[in-house]
């Protein structure tokens, strides 16, 4: 996969580039011709995103070695950033929560936020409310409370949007590669956001599960692993806040 979609990226380049040129003052096209080379353009557009996404997913495979403390406050802020156009042009409101300092894989996390975020601006006809809030949960709390390991807690962090939804019938399927329920309404999809969400949560040991109603938004939920003790994790009005290097010094200074 990685191989193939590395290689087949440079043609498509070219097919991209020379239809551009048709498609411009000097293509000297008629009508006809510039539909038609407009159609190969977002082809070609839509190949090339269903081949970076393929690689994305393919580089997941063995790279969950890199852990290192990850501040999750800083990730969504950059992620953020990054849609930053697409927020002023659809007059989103994203509440955001303080969130935890976890021992992750940084680019791995930006990948699971930006691809979370991502869906939930996208599958909106509207303007879009994305409510994401995080909370601390033991094995007992949780839904899926089978899959957790019970030693340990849990940042449950949740992405709830009010977009177009879908029916919990195709909850077995939206998490497996190239699985799309809105082809014709969103043909930009590629199918496989929510794989590499999937498999980024379980090289980190997490899990991630979904609710959702046909046009009543949807809620995604993802669990990580917290590597701290449960009783040293502070809790402020139900939104967690772990700031795992300043509980490390405190520590240290009480030792001295």
């Amino acid at each position: 996969a990685f191989i193939s979609s590395h290689d087949l990226q440079e043609p498509l380049r070219k097919i991209m580039t020379f239809s551009s040129m048709m498609s411009g003052p000097e293509g000297n096209l008629n009508t006809y011709g510039k539909k038609y080379s407009d159609k190969i353009n977002a082809s070609a557009f839509k190949l090339s995103s269903l081949l970076k996404s393929l690689l994305s997913f393919s580089t997941l495979i063995n790279n969950h070695d890199n852990f290192t403390t990850v501040d999750l406050n800083d990730t969504l802020k950059n992620v953020l950033k990054d849609f930053e156009k697409m927020i002023v042009e659809k007059k989103a409101v994203i509440n955001v929560p303080l969130l935890p300092v976890i021992q992750a894989e940084p680019i791995q996390m930006n990948q699971l936020f930006h691809n979370l975020i991502s869906n939930a601006l996208k599958f909106n006809n509207g303007s879009p409310v994305i409510d994401i809030i995080a909370k601390k949960v033991t094995p007992e709390d949780s839904p899926i409370q089978q899959l957790l390991k019970q030693d340990i807690s849990y940042a449950a962090i949740s992405v709830q949007d009010n977009g177009i939804g879908f029916e919990e019938k195709y909850l077995d399927k939206i998490f497996n590669l190239f699985q799309r329920l809105t082809d014709k309404e969103y043909p930009e999809g590629t199918g496989i956001g929510l794989a590499i969400c999937k498999k980024i949560l379980t090289n980190h040991m997490g899990f991630i599960f979904a609710k959702s109603k046909k046009n009543e938004g949807s809620t995604f939920t993802v669990f990580l692993p917290l590597t701290w003790p449960a009783a040293e994790l502070p809790i402020v009005d139900k939104i967690l806040s772990v700031r795992l290097m300043d509980l490390a010094n405190k520590r240290k200074q009480n030792k001295v």
